[in-house]
């Protein structure tokens, strides 16, 4: 299952897009000093992800352990079955769910830092009360995300091994499709896009280093996941 590898990436993605920084545009008073505190808010927020990614390891750490301790090798026969003798498209969406398996436990440490940043910019007033709603929708679908649990991942591991990976696992479809439904929604569009938008020429250097978190966090998450679905073959019997 080597396809797992750029999954695990496609898998992270909606997490760890960055932001794209636009000149700024002329802005009410109101909206550009908001724009300032939510840009401060945020760097800060970055800061604590960075900060909790060995935490994150360290979930995604147990998970492994508890998929290796409940089904080990599960799929072991599937190793050694001809390329030709199983069904690709089903090994394919089946790998997606190990993707997002691998990302979701290492995402929970991230709920703190994200409730913090929701407070904060809960108090903040814009012109429009469209984009206050806006980045609060924003923020409720990143909390989503973080909240969402892993799949079933040893009974549906079980079920591709019963069919010889010749059918779907019953839990793979509903829970890919619900993962990319909930990825889809998060990655806090609407703030980063408020931040472009309305930031003051003077927070150049503000951004630049906000630009240097969201690269950090985008490197540590992609090394986490990477790793762990190293270990979550191995455990399910599909790596050496």
């Amino acid at each position: 299952m080597e396809n797992v590898q750029p999954l695990v990436r496609i898998a992270i993605a909606p997490l760890v897009a960055l932001t794209f920084w636009s000149a700024p545009a002329s802005a009410k008073p109101v909206d550009a000093h908001s724009a300032h505190t939510a840009l401060r808010a945020y760097k800060a927020y970055l800061s604590s992800v960075v900060s909790q990614l060995g935490a994150a390891r360290q979930a995604d750490d147990v998970f492994v352990g508890t998929i290796g301790a409940k089904c080990p090798n599960v799929l072991a026969p599937i190793r050694n079955t001809p390329v030709d003798s199983t069904n690709q498209p089903i090994l394919s969406e089946f790998g997606q769910e190990v993707g997002g398996d691998t990302v979701l436990p290492a995402t929970v440490p991230f709920q703190r830092p994200l409730a913090t940043l929701t407070t904060r910019l809960s108090k903040l007033h814009w012109s429009s009360g469209a984009r206050k709603r806006s980045i609060g929708r924003a923020l409720a679908a990143q909390a989503r995300l973080y909240a969402l649990p892993p799949s079933d991942l040893c009974a549906d591991a079980s079920a591709l091994a019963a069919s010889n990976a010749q059918s779907l696992p019953p839990g793979t479809a509903p829970f890919v499709a619900g993962y990319q439904n909930t990825t889809r929604r998060a990655g806090l569009s609407a703030l980063k896009s408020t931040l472009s938008r309305y930031g003051r020429k003077s927070d150049r250097k503000l951004r630049r280093s906000v630009s240097r978190l969201q690269s950090e966090v985008a490197g540590g998450l992609v090394s986490v996941a990477r790793a762990s679905a190293n270990r979550l073959l191995q455990a399910l019997g599909l790596a050496g």
